[in-house]
């Protein structure tokens, strides 16, 4: 074992019994170990903030008062800082268990060197996990901005090159409905359709009666041939939701233009992301004119997007993507004075988990929580993971004893759920709920959020696996 493999090898010791101090100390320092003294609460906190040591043994021989105090001065100023308790019978009290620190031990009394050491050693490993962990968040802070320079990069292209496109067969395509072409004109038409065979984008036009007037080569790729030139062509087969059809023409009918993004399927079957943008051409009269469509595939653009947006592990949304809705969410319940609920929940224990049964199936608990709550939720609710086992789930319109109901369902069904581990064991898990609505109309963010937390909080002092909505708990 290396004292230096932990921040900078110092352990504090804080204990009012000499004696104990002195074996303590002795048997750390023949570790390698820097070993600080103190024999009661305002040297120990003292000599804490002047070490800043990455391990605290703390004997709670002294009074509980002197004993809470130090453990508030730590989660306040350091709460990634182990802390290991010695006590008569080698329990917490039940006071000192709602203090909120990284991670506990307890050795009981009398200590011995091979209790140390494990405890040490625990330490150790607890510290590079955190190190470990907080590597691999930078990477991914990097990676997310590196996602969104690139989705910028590629939103600027597609919409060059889908304004060009639009831009050209907007205005050169009309010239298809001229009966007469001469000369000069006959030539630009074939250098349009040229253009327009070569393009990478599907391009279909129609007339005013839904009947296929041209069609490209990306086009018959994509789709397969036209249809008989008598029959209208049946639009809606496009997409994976043949109700976009009838949206695009009432649109285009009533405005003259439309575009949206939507899922398409190709003539093999198989799905993928479209930008649509279709426009009416030829004639005065909206009703007499023909239809102009680009179908562009923006997949990868698409694929981008999801990795920015989202969390891998349980696919809900990421933090920063999550408090993006609920700023834009914020402000339109503020402005139209509609409901609008915030709940924050964790796992209860899940330190735990990950300790006895291994990281896999710790994020299995997280996957399973994540889809269980993606398939209870409403369509227009927002659910979001912000890190570890911290969710956070947004109700727009309704108030928080409603969403409550939700996540009632959510708490019995995770409870309910058995998991098992690699070697057969089994367990179960549970969840804990902190909802709050949003009190006022010019209430910010920030006062919605404190609002959950205070009710997370509530919720975690009442034992756990329960919801408290707005201070009170739900029943």
């Amino acid at each position: 074992m290396d004292a230096r493999d932990s921040k900078n090898g110092s352990i504090l010791l804080i204990d009012r019994d000499p004696a104990l101090r002195v074996d303590v100390s002795a048997f750390l320092r023949k570790l390698g170990f820097e070993v600080r003294e103190a024999g009661d609460a305002n040297s120990g906190i003292r000599e804490f903030r002047d070490l800043d040591p990455f391990l605290v043994f703390l004997d709670l021989a002294i009074s509980q008062n002197d004993a809470a105090g130090i453990l508030t001065a730590i989660s306040k100023e350091a709460p990634d800082t182990p802390v290991v308790l010695i006590s008569t019978n080698g329990e917490v009290p039940e006071e000192l268990q709602k203090i909120q620190l990284d991670a506990f031990d307890c050795l009981a009394r009398p200590v011995t060197a091979s209790a140390v050491e494990h405890a040490v050693r625990h330490s150790q490993f607890h510290s590079r996990l955190q190190d470990a962990s907080r590597a691999h968040l930078r990477y991914l802070e990097r990676r997310n901005v590196q996602l969104d320079v690139r989705l910028h990069e590629l939103e600027k292209l597609c919409t060059r090159l889908q304004s060009e496109h639009y831009k050209k067969a907007s205005t050169e395509v009309q010239t298809l409905q001229v009966n007469t072409l001469q000369g000069s004109e006959e030539v630009q038409l074939r250098a349009i359709q040229a253009a327009l065979e070569s393009a990478a984008d599907a391009f279909l036009i129609t007339d005013e009666a839904g009947k296929i007037v041209y069609v490209n080569a990306s086009f018959v790729n994509s789709f397969g041939g036209p249809t008989a030139p008598e029959v209208p062509f049946r639009l809606g087969e496009l997409f994976l939701n043949p109700g976009v059809a009838d949206t695009m023409k009432e649109n285009v009918g009533t405005l003259g233009t439309f575009s949206c993004e939507v899922p398409m399927l190709a003539r093999n079957g198989q799905e993928f992301h479209a930008l649509i943008r279709a426009t009416a051409i030829g004639g005065e009269s909206s009703a007499k004119t023909g239809r102009l469509y680009i179908f562009s595939d923006i997949t990868e653009q698409e694929q981008f997007r999801q990795q920015a947006y989202h969390d891998a592990l349980t696919g809900l949304y990421s933090r920063r993507h999550f408090m993006e809705l609920l700023q834009q969410n914020v402000s339109l319940a503020r402005r139209h004075g509609h409901p609008l609920s915030l709940c924050l929940c964790d796992l209860d224990k899940f330190k735990d988990i990950n300790d006895t049964h291994g990281h896999q199936v710790g994020d299995d608990v997280l996957e399973t929580f994540g889809r269980l709550i993606s398939e209870e939720i409403r369509v227009e609710d927002v659910a979001g993971r912000l890190g570890g086992d911290e969710f956070s789930l947004l109700f727009p319109y309704i108030p928080a004893n409603v969403a409550a109901i939700c996540l009632e369902r959510v708490r019995k069904k995770f409870a309910s759920i058995t998991f098992t581990t690699e070697a057969g064991e089994t367990f179960s898990a549970t969840a804990t709920f902190g909802i709050a609505d949003l009190q006022s109309e010019d209430a910010a963010q920030e006062a919605l959020i404190e609002l959950a937390d205070q009710s997370l909080y509530k919720a975690k002092e009442l034992g756990r696996d329960c919801i408290v909505a707005n201070g009170a708990p739900y029943e």
